[in-house]
């Protein structure tokens, strides 16, 4: 689901990049960077992706590289690829 899997930008941040093409079902709708930051309280995601089932993959993607909990999700805008994954609940 997600069009690359996370990787390390900096010691605590992780980036997923999506596809520089408007959404659809071949990417889907992963086509904005869903980043994170790993601290010592828990995990800051950058944006809820495009859907339930986006966020949901993303959430596997990390947990596979921490056990930290995700703390908090900051919109950092109300574009579909940013808040419709929204309704995600771990």
């Amino acid at each position: 689901m997600l069009n690359r899997l996370p990787q390390q930008v900096t010691k605590n941040a992780w980036s997923a990049f999506g596809t520089t093409a408007p959404q659809r079902c071949e990417n889907s709708g992963h086509n904005n960077n869903l980043s994170f930051i790993i601290t010592d309280d828990g995990v800051v995601v950058m944006n809820a992706s495009d859907s339930y089932l986006l966020a949901k993959t993303l959430h596997e993607e990390i947990e596979k590289i921490t056990d930290q909990p995700v703390k908090y999700v900051v919109l950092d805008n109300a574009q579909g690829h940013a808040m419709l994954g929204s309704n995600y609940k771990q």
